[in-house]
């Protein structure tokens, strides 16, 4: 009998959705997973969540941006054990995805990571500022400072992108981002949305041109038609709450942010790098 690939470590978080540790059995490095809750506030039955975060993965990679190594698993490759068997009991009503998405897991958030040291000693503060650019081409509006994760080489990773992109409302040029509202590629005060505050606070202070985050715009320029429509092969992508397919509105999405990308961060940045208001809804 086939051994299991990973090994249940354990909670890390609990709350709308469950984090937890893996190991994986071969190489010994951790995993991080999420298991996510159906909730009245948090778009029930949703089905391609994990989908949209490994899409970004693979572009990601194609722009040579921060983000770490993510997998798509099966739940028969985690070994059960009696703590998992209890975890699996306690959400398994709810759970929203047939597969697991894991997270290369090193460091800590960027969060945590201020409580014990200023945010200039991370070693790639320039990248993963740029890296924005990314989240605002992705449709990435749910940005925090624990969505980036910083390692034992300093070195600052953004994580989470399943609340990205079109598909959750009829507007299909709309994003879904924090507190599961909509948000407009057009509406600059959105736009700050697409990075954590402490990050943004470096924007202010330095006063960034849009040069500075021309790298990251020529890179994502630079993908081909092809290049994007291949980071799709594989994936499956739905209209909220229906097993409408579309992978093609994702696609179009893409290539119409693109065309707008360089235009849309010299707006934001003339106009002082704005981010509007938002208030949880009930």
């Amino acid at each position: 009998m086939r051994q299991p690939s990973y090994e249940y470590m354990g909670i890390l978080s609990g709350g709308t959705n469950v984090l937890f540790l893996l190991r994986e059995r071969d190489s010994s490095t951790l995993w991080a997973a999420k298991i996510f809750r159906n909730s009245k506030s948090f778009l029930p039955g949703h089905a391609d969540l994990n989908q949209r975060a490994l899409l970004a993965s693979r572009l990601a990679v194609e722009v040579c941006t921060c983000a770490p190594e993510m997998r798509l698993v099966d739940f028969s490759e985690i070994g059960f054990t009696p703590d998992f068997d209890h975890m699996l009991d306690d959400v398994h009503d709810v759970i929203i995805q047939d597969r697991l998405l894991i997270v290369r897991h090193s460091g800590i958030t960027l969060h945590n990571y201020l409580k014990i040291a200023p945010i200039s000693s991370i070693a790639n503060l320039d990248d993963v500022i740029r890296n924005f650019v990314f989240n605002l081409w992705f449709g990435n509006y749910d940005k925090k400072a624990d969505d980036y994760i910083v390692d034992n080489e300093l070195i600052c990773r953004s994580v989470d992108y399943s609340l990205s992109g079109p598909g959750f409302v009829p507007d299909d040029h709309l994003s879904i981002g924090a507190y599961f509202q909509t948000y407009d590629y057009s509406r600059v005060w959105d736009t700050g949305w697409a990075i954590a505050d402490p990050l943004l606070a470096v924007i202010r202070e330095r006063q960034y041109s849009p040069e500075f985050f021309l790298p990251m715009i020529e890179r994502i320029e630079g993908l081909s038609e092809d290049t994007i429509r291949a980071a799709f092969e594989g994936l499956a992508f739905f209209r909220y709450a229906t097993r409408e397919r579309i992978d093609s509105v994702w696609i179009r999405f893409l290539l119409e942010r693109q065309a707008g990308l360089r235009e849309a961060v010299a707006r934001w940045c003339a106009e002082d790098y704005p981010k509007g208001t938002r208030i949880p809804e009930e």
